[in-house]
C-alpha cells in the first residue's frame, strides 16, 4: 500500500521522506509527508538492495526511522480498516495521525532533553559552591523563601553573602556535599579561626553551613546525612566576646542634653530614638512620620514592622524626649548609613565623656578582626619608619593618628591590654547603634513596672531567652536592686523567701551570686 521515497533535498544534504497510497476500494490516491528527514546519501545507499535495507533497518541511524515509518503504516491501515477513509478528501485524517506521531516524538525528545538538563542541574548543584550560587539567586529574587513562605530580609541576605566569601575561600570548586565529614567541618572551623574571626562570628558561619546542607537535603541534592551532624558550634567564653554594655538613664540624660553639632548631633538623636523605642538600627534608622500614630483607644504609639524578623510592634510613647526629637526634625529624621553612624557616635560620645565620668570607665573586650589588622598595620608602619624607609603622605597621616591614639590609650602596641593580655577600651568607645536597643530593654527592666511579656511586646523578641540576653545589668546592680526591694518592705527576708517557689528562689540567688 505504501511506497517510500524522498523529496526536497536541503542545503545540508537532508531530504524528507514521503509515501504514496493507492487503493481501488475505496478509490484513493494520496501523497503523504512523514516529516521525517534523513541524509540523502544514506537513504539512497539503503535502497540499493534488500540486504542494504536490512542493514540500514538494524543500524543506529536507520532503526528509529524504520520503526516510525512502520508505525505510520499501521496507523494508516487502521484508518482504512475502520472505514474512516472513503475518499481522497479524507487525507487530512491521515495527515493528523502522522502529525500526532511527529509531535509525540518531538515532545518525547523535548522531555528527554529537559530530564537531561534537570539531571545535569542536580549534578551541578551537588557541588557546594554551585548550590550556594543557586541559593543566593533564589533568596535575592524571592523564588526561595523561609519555611513560613516569608521572604529573606536584606539583613539576612547580607549575612549569607558574608558567609559566601568565606565559603569560596575554603571550598574547592569540585567539592560536593558527599565529601562533608567531621574532618571537612573541622577544617572549615580552623579556616575561620585563621581568618581572625571572633568565636561568635565563627559560630554564625558554622550555622550557615549547616543550614546550607539542610536545604540541599530538602531539595534532594544532598544525600549525605553526615553533613548535618558534623557542624558543632564552638563554646564561647566571656573573654572571647565583645563587651556588651548598656547606658544608664543618668548617662543617657547627659548624652541627650550635651550640645553636639552636625552629623554627631544627628547620630546622637537617632541613637536616642533607638533607645526610647528599644528597636534595632535597621528599624529606628528608617522611621518616618507614618510610623507615629494612635491606637483605637487613643494611645500614641510608634508602629514598626521590624525588618529583621517581620514582626509588627507597637511602642507606646511615654517619654517627652520622643516628642522633642520628632518636633526638632518635624518627623523628617536624619538619614545616616549603618556604615557611618557608628563613626559619628564614637566622635560624639568621646566629647560627651568629658562631662560624664562613667563613660571613661574601662571594659575588657575581645579584639575584632578589623582591630587586629589595624594593630598589625600600626606595627608595620612603625618598623618601616624605624628602618628609615620613606612613608607616603597617607601612611604618615595614618601613623600620626595611630601614635596619638596609642599615647592616649596606653596602647600595647596600639590598643591597651590588661594583665591577662585582653584588650581594654573606654566605655564610650564601645557604644554602637545596638547599644541603644540593649539600653532600652535593660532600663525598662530596671523600672520593675512591666512583666516580661509586656517588655517583649515592645522589643519584638519572640524568645524569652533571647530577650533576657539583652538585660545587661551588672551582678552588683542586681544585688543592689534586690536589697532595695527587701529593705523597703516590712516583711522579713524569711517571710519573703517563704512565699517564693523553689524555682524563684534559685533564680534570685543566681542573679545575686
Amino acid at each position: 500500500m505504501a511506497t517510500y521515497y524522498i523529496r526536497s533535498e536541503n542545503n545540508d544534504g537532508l531530504s524528507t521522506i514521503y509515501f504514496n497510497i493507492r487503493k481501488r476500494v475505496p478509490n484513493v490516491h494520496m501523497r503523504i509527508c512523514t516529516h521525517i528527514q534523513i541524509d540523502t546519501k544514506v537513504w539512497e545507499a539503503a535502497n540499493k538492495s534488500i540486504a542494504a535495507w536490512n542493514k540500514f533497518s538494524n543500524s543506529s541511524v536507520g532503526k528509529p526511522v524504520v520503526e516510525k515509518l512502520e508505525l505510520m503504516r499501521k496507523i494508516v491501515s487502521n484508518l482504512f480498516e475502520e472505514g474512516r477513509i472513503t475518499t481522497s478528501n479524507d487525507k487530512w485524517k491521515i495527515d493528523d495521525a502522522i502529525m500526532s506521531i511527529v509531535n509525540a516524538e518531538a515532545i518525547r525528545m523535548e522531555e528527554e532533553a529537559e530530564e537531561k538538563k534537570e539531571r545535569e542541574r542536580i549534578d551541578a548543584q551537588k557541588c557546594i559552591l554551585n548550590f550556594y550560587e543557586m541559593f543566593m539567586k533564589g533568596i535575592e529574587d524571592g523564588t526561595i523563601r523561609h519555611g513560613n513562605n516569608k521572604l529573606y530580609t536584606k539583613t539576612t541576605i547580607s549575612n549569607w553573602k558574608s558567609f559566601g566569601k568565606l565559603l569560596y575561600g575554603y571550598a574547592k570548586s569540585s567539592d560536593t556535599f558527599e565529601i562533608i565529614n567531621k574532618a571537612y567541618a573541622d577544617g572549615f572551623c580552623a579556616y575561620l579561626e585563621k581568618c581572625g574571626l571572633m568565636p561568635t562570628t565563627c559560630n554564625k558561619n558554622i550555622i550557615c553551613f549547616r543550614k546550607l546542607c539542610n536545604l540541599a537535603i530538602e531539595l534532594g541534592v544532598n544525600k549525605n546525612a553526615t553533613s548535618m551532624k558534623v557542624w558543632k558550634e564552638r563554646e564561647v567564653n566571656e573573654e572571647d566576646k565583645r563587651a556588651e554594655i548598656y547606658l544608664t538613664e543618668e548617662e543617657l540624660d547627659v548624652i541627650y542634653h550635651y550640645p553636639l553639632e552636625g552629623e554627631e548631633e544627628k547620630a546622637r538623636d537617632l541613637f536616642l530614638l533607638g533607645y526610647l523605642s528599644c528597636q534595632r538600627f535597621s528599624d529606628y534608622g528608617t522611621l518616618t512620620k507614618e510610623n507615629f500614630c494612635k491606637t483605637v483607644s487613643g494611645t500614641r504609639i510608634i508602629k514598626v514592622r521590624q525588618m529583621k524578623t517581620d514582626n509588627l510592634v507597637e511602642i507606646p510613647i511615654t517619654d517627652k524626649r520622643v516628642d522633642e526629637i520628632c518636633s526638632k526634625y518635624n518627623y523628617d529624621f536624619p538619614k545616616i548609613t549603618a556604615r557611618k553612624i557608628n563613626d559619628y557616635l564614637l566622635m560624639g560620645m568621646k566629647k560627651v565623656a568629658e562631662s560624664c565620668p562613667s563613660l571613661m570607665e574601662k571594659y575588657t573586650t575581645a579584639m575584632t578582626l578589623q582591630e587586629r589588622r589595624k594593630e598589625e598595620h600600626y606595627a608595620l608602619l612603625l618598623r618601616k619608619k624605624v628602618s628609615g624607609k620613606k612613608l607616603n603622605k597617607e601612611e604618615n597621616r595614618t601613623l600620626k593618628n595611630m601614635v596619638e591614639y596609642a599615647g592616649l590609650h596606653n596602647g600595647q602596641p596600639l590598643y591597651e591590654r590588661n594583665k591577662d593580655g585582653q584588650m581594654v577600651k573606654f566605655k564610650y568607645e564601645i557604644i554602637t547603634t545596638h547599644t541603644a536597643r540593649r539600653s532600652g530593654v535593660t532600663n525598662l527592666y530596671k523600672t520593675g513596672l512591666l512583666d516580661t511579656r509586656d517588655m517583649m511586646s515592645i522589643s519584638g523578641h519572640k524568645s524569652e531567652a533571647t530577650f533576657e540576653h539583652y538585660i545587661k545589668m551588672k551582678k552588683s546592680e542586681h544585688a543592689d536592686r534586690i536589697a532595695e526591694k527587701l529593705n523597703s518592705t516590712p516583711n522579713s527576708l524569711d517571710m519573703i523567701l517563704g512565699n517564693m517557689s523553689p524555682d524563684d528562689v534559685r533564680k534570685l540567688l543566681k542573679k545575686v551570686l
